[in-house]
């Protein structure tokens, strides 16, 4: 993985940079929310790790659309401001 000029190739740094990077990205859009919705401390998060592994389950596209056909098509929002409403109508 490239960051920067830099090369890293230890999964366990490579870990750490997504989660820094989504922990960060989650709590800017908390905040940027703050007034229209609840928000999360996320520091007080516990969250059961396992340091040798990380594995995400892949995810296919026939998947992704069931899950979105299967929304109620509410108006409420989430952090990102994006209804069911607007996500079905994409679909």
């Amino acid at each position: 993985m490239k960051l920067g000029k830099s090369k890293i190739s230890n999964p366990r740094a490579i870990a750490e940079i997504f989660n820094s990077y989504f922990v960060e990205n989650i709590e800017r859009l908390a905040d940027q929310n703050s007034g229209t919705h609840i928000t999360y401390n996320m520091t007080n998060l516990k969250i059961n790790t396992c340091p040798q592994t990380m594995y995400i389950t892949p995810v296919t596209e026939g998947e992704i659309e069931k899950v979105v056909r299967n929304l109620t098509g509410t108006n409420s929002s989430g952090f990102d401001g994006v209804t069911d409403l607007v996500v079905k109508k994409c679909v």
